[in-house]
């Protein structure tokens, strides 16, 4: 049986085909800025709700979206 050749999934495509979109790698190489990146996108360009979510103990994530101290830290 002859396989397809996969096509490249863009972004947008990806963010409005899934409830779901994790962002993992190794240190450094820019996962907070792309979740960032992509929740806004979603909730700006697809008008839909967003939960981005961190488990890095730094405020990477708060500084990233240019969340301001919650005076809870």
């Amino acid at each position: 049986m002859a396989r397809r050749a996969r096509q490249p999934v863009g972004l947008d495509a990806l963010l409005a085909a899934k409830e779901m979109v994790l962002v993992l790698g190794s240190g450094g190489v820019g996962k907070t800025t792309l979740a960032a990146a992509l929740g806004l996108s979603a909730a700006v360009e697809q008008d839909c709700k967003v939960l981005v979510l961190t488990v890095d103990p730094a405020r990477r994530l708060a500084d990233a979206l240019g969340v301001g101290a919650l005076g809870n830290t």
